[in-house]
């Protein structure tokens, strides 16, 4: 189970993303926006995974889970539209904390899993 739980965050954290330059954007915005949107893709496929827990994610981000932030972070993990037609999305920084939160997570589940399968030494 530890294994199927590992590759799955390990493949949304590893796909790739086209993306098209916008003629009208600097290089550097493009790929300020480019890298945003890569990372964007990848924390979105970790946490489709339904084994992802969303609560302790919510919990490394912004200190506990009620019932607002969870509603708050589904809105931007669905891109969802406000009623003013502004677009629900995280920001840079939630961007970078998830994705570490996300890594530490993985990191630490290998951990787990190559401890118990290393061989005892006699």
């Amino acid at each position: 189970m530890k294994d199927i739980i590992r590759a799955k965050i390990q493949e949304g954290l590893g796909k790739l993303v086209e993306f098209k330059k916008d003629d009208e954007k600097s290089d550097d915005e493009v790929k300020d926006q480019a890298t945003y949107d890569l990372t964007y893709s990848n924390i979105r496929s970790a946490l489709d995974n339904e084994l992802i827990n969303h609560a302790a994610v919510i919990r490394e981000l912004w200190g506990e889970s009620n019932a607002t932030n969870r509603s708050e972070f589904r809105k931007k993990l669905e891109l969802e539209t406000s009623d003013s037609g502004s677009k629900y999305k995280f920001t840079e920084d939630e961007v970078g904390r998830i994705e570490t939160i996300l890594t530490t997570f993985r990191d630490d589940l290998g951990g787990s899993i190559n401890k118990g399968t290393e061989k005892k030494e006699d």
